[in-house]
């Protein structure tokens, strides 16, 4: 997960400087409201739920990854 928010923090760093100002922050911390940080997100998503690594989401892995969601 370290390795994840790593990428994902460098990505994020559009200005490559290590750090992060406000802009580039509001992107590491909200990434589904800026474009360049979609193609990340995808791929995190794709580590979560493909279990069996053939980079394809089946149905069952989706819903074995939803398992703790209580439904009222």
């Amino acid at each position: 997960m370290a390795g994840d928010e790593e990428r994902k923090f460098y990505l994020a760093d559009r200005d490559g400087d290590s750090k992060l100002d406000v802009t580039e922050y509001a992107a590491f911390l909200h990434p589904q409201n800026y474009d360049y940080m979609h193609d990340s997100e995808i791929d995190n998503a794709l580590v979560d739920y493909d279990k069996n690594r053939d980079e394809f989401v089946s149905f069952a892995e989706y819903l074995g990854e939803c398992e703790y969601i209580v439904y009222i």
